[in-house]
């Protein structure tokens, strides 16, 4: 017996404990997300603003993580690792689910040139940057998925109007500022996978060709395919029961994030793969189960949040810093030119509804979980990026107000 409460009050017993602690910590601030006052508290134009950024949760989870309380360390964290693979899939889902062919097909030609120049500036960004660093840094394998990481912040923009006060009518601006933000984050999810095909022979990796991590790629979209298929046959079984599409869906997931992690892919990518398919399968049980994919964004943005702040321990803050002031001023000079270079002369009838200045400067939350993810599976220097997000995003949040007074009170062009 004496033997059995030693065992229980040793490091081992103490570490789980930890972990569930946190974990119910986690659950229960993204289950409140989720709740009707939650809701409502959105609807404020300035909370939307301060919610929306994540500051809350990504400080309950520098708190409860490694710089904090230690409810989560370096070693609990792997530990609580598949729950977070879960909640990447999910998010996964949710951006597949915006490839409808109908949608991509209405989608006008002003976005696709917006996202053309958008993905062309952010790439030459980042191969400057990635140049500057691989002459800097003698043996660094985690190099390209760092600046992946980091290129997050340079593309796209947040999706949410509300804060900017649109009113009903303000159809074209809200469809413009919700399409391109849909599209960037596709391409971001594309170049990690791009990042993660190019990185062996880039850093010279002998223990995966790049052969292999194609192979990997494949028939890990093979296995997305066949799972959105799969849980079309079953869902068309249960016949549209809520609690049978909720099993249908955890299973689905499960399945996707087990595939992502025993090939070493990035799980939204797999996860927004399966999510396109499922927006292309026709049946009332699928639209069923998109809805119930979709009510789930709050609580995932939530865990990402948390995420973040969790995974921010051994950061360099100097270089951190660096990047983020090059993010910010990137959002509020550079991107704002080639926004309106892109919309001709439908940027000042947009301007008029939302200022592009305001939209620019707002980095999309999508870019944090796309550089936890790249944390969970390279980490390295990759963590020094997703700070740098976490910065730049809370700096876009501040400098929003003057942003957006000082564009109303330009003259119009």
């Amino acid at each position: 017996m004496s033997a059995l409460l030693v065992a229980a009050s040793g490091p081992s017993f103490t570490d789980h404990w930890r972990v569930i602690i946190a974990v119910a910590i986690v659950v229960g601030v993204a289950t409140l997300s989720l709740t009707h006052t939650s809701s409502r508290i959105r609807r404020h134009r300035a909370l939307a603003l301060f919610l929306g950024s994540g500051w809350i949760a990504i400080a309950l989870g520098v708190a409860i993580g490694p710089s904090g309380l230690r409810l989560i360390d370096a070693r609990t964290l792997m530990d609580a690792r598949p729950l977070a693979m879960l909640a990447l899939t999910w998010i996964g889902l949710i951006v597949g689910l915006q490839l409808r062919r109908a949608v991509i097909a209405a989608i006008p030609s002003a976005v696709w040139r917006t996202i053309a120049f958008d993905v062309l500036a952010t790439m030459a960004i980042a191969t400057v940057g990635w140049l500057a660093l691989r002459a800097w840094i003698d043996d660094a394998r985690w190099l390209p998925f760092a600046v992946t990481a980091a290129a997050g912040g340079f593309l796209g923009w947040s999706p949410e109007t509300r804060s900017f006060g649109l009113r009903s009518g303000n159809g074209s601006a809200r469809t413009f500022v919700q399409a391109t933000a849909g599209l960037a984050g596709v391409a971001l999810i594309l170049a990690v996978a791009f990042a993660d095909l190019l990185a062996p022979t880039i850093e010279g990796d002998g223990l995966r060709s790049q052969g292999f991590v194609a192979a990997g790629t494949a028939l890990g979209l093979l296995a997305a395919l066949g799972t959105a298929l799969g849980a079309r046959v079953l869902l068309v079984r249960v016949q549209r029961h809520q609690p049978e599409t909720l099993v249908v869906l955890l299973g689905v997931i499960a399945l996707l994030s087990g595939v992502a992690d025993r090939l070493d892919l990035s799980p939204l990518l797999i996860g927004a793969a399966c999510g396109a398919t499922i927006a292309n399968c026709h049946g009332p049980s699928m639209r069923d189960l998109e809805t119930t994919i979709a009510r789930a964004e709050p609580a995932l943005a939530t865990v990402v949040f948390v995420m973040t702040g969790v995974l921010l321990h051994g950061t360099h803050v100097g270089i951190a810093l660096v990047v983020a002031a090059a993010i910010v001023a990137h959002r509020l000079l550079v991107k704002p030119a080639l926004v309106r270079a892109a919309l001709g002369p439908a940027a000042a009838e947009i301007d008029r509804e939302i200022p592009l200045r305001g939209v620019t400067l707002r980095e999309a939350p999508l870019a944090l979980a796309v550089a936890c993810s790249i944390v969970l599976e390279h980490g390295g220097g990759s963590t020094t990026s997703l700070a740098a997000l976490a910065i730049a995003a809370a700096a876009g949040v501040i400098l929003l107000p003057a942003t957006v007074r000082a564009a109303h009170t330009e003259p119009a062009p």
